[in-house]
């Protein structure tokens, strides 16, 4: 027996209160204020020592075991000396409410996991299934290692170089892991070359994991074949964003749909960190098959990582093909995330059209929004006041920052106090969508008044360029 102490107990010496994440509640808080805060306080130690001694309870000590019970907040069995990934099993058990703590780790030792492509993407995606305590695998690549590959790749050395990929993974990987490894160096020509790589007694606990640079027509054939077989997933990067979704026909089809009219001419520019992020959102999708507290539905996810309109305004991991009947969460993470791309869309552009989508939305969802577009207008009126006399001209500031600053010459700080500034008032400005809300209305106030207080900021800075802008010949 031993304290599930990944959930965090921490007391408080002041009020003699102890807190603690109850497990499987995504982020719920047991507040215990027990009657001697000292005693319960050295028996919670007591029972997260690994190498404690069997002694007998006292009468109170077992009604603090029984409480600690009825909560889930011990483990029943355990055997720290046979832990060879104690962080993982505290990990995902932070999101179960079994008292079990070797329940994940015995259903994921029954999983395969197929990766097809190990470059920059590939070599992530095992890493990480590796520390989620997957063991087996099939490696599918027909690439050698070159030198390019030593920066963003993992697991690959010097030593490797003209070596086929999979073998040199299979290598490094069995010298420090217990692993079970079958390898592929041809590259994916159709469903069989698979079938035969695993064992049909493993096919319903196989994962396919697409991790090839480029989907062309005959590997988009053997997707489908592969997918009707096994559960399949799909990841990859461009120049704005990383995603990952899990293969459906609808993908496939849409994905058919928009490649056969192109050809593409590109080299690769994968940097490791953007196979790293984009093999975390694959993951995030396979856990979902593995933990039910996080199984949200999910079927596609996308992260922008320099979209300058979407990061200044949200940093929100974007779900577009939500199904999932929580409507807590669906307002919190889908619905307020939208509104407030629309409203920076509007503050940037003006165009009325963003706002009629929201009257829309909110007359459809009840929302009670009706007093946002006063503090809008408010904030751009202010904003608009604000003007700068250039070249003979009078502007106001929205239109100097947007059509004239990118053509003239000012100090580097001053162009970058003034970008800071602008995108702050802007941020403030659409964050208040979701602080007028009654329930946070003391964060809308304060919200509100940091914006104020931006205001004067933006004022001095337009007097400033107005003393300090050298205009370069516009064409």
């Amino acid at each position: 027996m031993k304290l599930r102490s990944n959930l965090g107990f921490l007391g408080n010496t002041n009020d003699k209160i102890i807190s603690v994440q109850l497990p499987g509640t995504n982020g719920k808080t047991l507040k215990i204020k027990p009657e001697e805060y000292g005693e319960f306080i050295s028996f919670l130690r007591y029972l997260n020592k690994t190498n404690k001694s069997k002694k007998r309870l006292s009468a109170t000590q077992e009604e603090y075991l029984q409480f600690l019970e009825s909560h889930n907040l011990v483990y029943k069995k355990v055997d720290l000396k046979q832990e060879n990934n104690p962080r993982l099993l505290n990990f995902v058990n932070n999101f179960m409410d079994t008292t079990d703590r070797y329940l994940f780790s015995d259903k994921v030792k029954n999983k395969v996991a197929v990766i097809i492509g190990l470059g920059t993407l590939g070599t992530s995606m095992l890493y990480y299934l590796i520390q989620m305590g997957v063991t087996n695998f099939v490696l599918i690549d027909g690439d050698k290692v070159e030198h390019k590959n030593l920066s963003h790749q993992h697991y690959y050395t010097e030593k490797d170089i003209g070596k086929y990929k999979v073998e040199a993974l299979k290598n490094r990987l069995l010298d420090n892991h217990s692993l079970n490894i079958k390898t592929e160096s041809n590259y994916l020509s159709d469903k069989k070359q698979l079938d035969n790589l695993v064992a049909n007694k493993d096919k319903k606990n196989t994962y396919v994991f697409c991790a090839f640079d480029n989907l062309g027509s005959q590997l988009l054939q053997i997707v489908r074949e592969i997918n009707d077989i096994y559960t399949t997933y799909i990841a990859g990067y461009n120049r704005k964003l990383v995603f990952a979704t899990i293969v459906s026909n609808s993908f496939l089809e849409d994905y058919e749909e928009e490649v056969k009219d192109y050809d593409v001419i590109k080299d690769n520019s994968g940097m490791g960190f953007l196979g790293d992020l984009t093999a975390l959102l694959m993951l995030r999708l396979w856990l979902q098959k593995m933990l039910s507290k996080l199984d949200y539905g999910w079927d596609y996810l996308e992260y922008s990582l320099f979209d300058n309109e979407s990061s200044i305004f949200s940093h929100y991991l974007t779900n577009k093909k939500l199904n999932i009947n929580d409507k807590t969460f669906f307002f919190k993470f889908v619905l307020d995330s939208h509104l407030n791309n629309l409203y920076s869309q509007y503050l940037l552009s003006g165009n009325e059209d963003n706002i009629e989508e929201i009257k829309a939305i909110s007359e459809n969802f009840n929302l009670d929004i009706e007093e946002i577009n006063t503090t809008v207008d408010e904030f751009r009126s202010k904003r608009d006041s604000l003007h700068i006399a250039y070249s003979g001209k009078d502007m106001n500031i929205k239109h100097f920052y947007n059509e004239i600053m990118p053509n003239i010459i000012m100090s580097s700080k001053l162009a970058q106090n003034l970008d800071n500034c602008l995108k702050k008032v802007e941020s403030e400005t659409v964050s208040l969508v979701n602080k007028k809300k009654k329930k946070v209305r003391d964060k809308y106030v304060k919200q509100l008044s940091n914006l104020k207080r931006q205001l004067p900021c933006l004022a001095s800075l337009v007097r400033e360029i107005n003393n300090r802008v050298t205009a370069k010949h516009l064409l």
